[in-house]
């Protein structure tokens, strides 16, 4: 399932809920055409890997619409400056309390197909190795080219002070695309 941890090491657990939680998640399920099981790991996923971490640094979450508001009112060099500071610590933080090194792989797993599409920093986010051996990281949002520019310098400048890798972004008002050498 897109945006889920993927786990081959199982284990069952027996849950005593409230029936209205119970009745809630079957109908969430149900709409998002998954098993009940598959809904509760999403659901245990995201608060574990994300939402607890949000609430441990006393954040909020802004709907999109107001997200956009805000892109376009701030000067795209002090918003670099906001996300590079918040941005940084956030995922060695978080990498760091899951024990979890800091590699492309695991950057691409945690931080690009969970944890940053689940704040809502773009909606669809897919990854490819070109013909020239460039890992190309491909990110979809509604905010804008200096959303774009922004969002892409912060991810590029933490692979290549994380991990030592040269990288190309190439922005457009609607996609980023980071190309990664190694």
């Amino acid at each position: 399932m897109r945006g889920e941890f993927k786990d081959s090491h199982r284990a069952n657990l027996t849950v005593a809920m409230d029936k209205s939680l119970l009745d809630q998640l079957k109908n969430e399920a149900k709409k998002s055409g998954h098993s009940i099981n598959a809904k509760t790991n999403l659901i245990l996923s995201k608060h574990l890997q994300f939402y607890r971490h949000v609430e441990e640094q006393r954040g909020f979450i802004v709907p999109a619409k107001v997200w956009k508001e805000i892109v376009n009112a701030v000067d795209e060099k002090k918003m670099v400056e906001i996300l590079e500071s918040a941005g940084t610590n956030t995922f060695l933080i978080v990498f760091e309390h899951n024990n979890v090194p800091v590699t492309m792989e695991n950057l691409s797993k945690y931080l690009f197909e969970t944890m940053s599409l689940w704040a809502g920093c773009y909606h669809r986010f897919s990854s490819f190795t070109d013909k020239e051996g460039y890992l190309n990281l491909v990110f979809e949002h509604d905010f804008g080219l200096k959303w774009s520019k922004a969002m892409g310098f912060v991810f590029a400048d933490f692979i290549q002070k994380a991990l030592g890798l040269s990288t190309k972004l190439k922005p457009m008002s609607s996609t980023m695309t980071i190309k990664v050498k190694a």
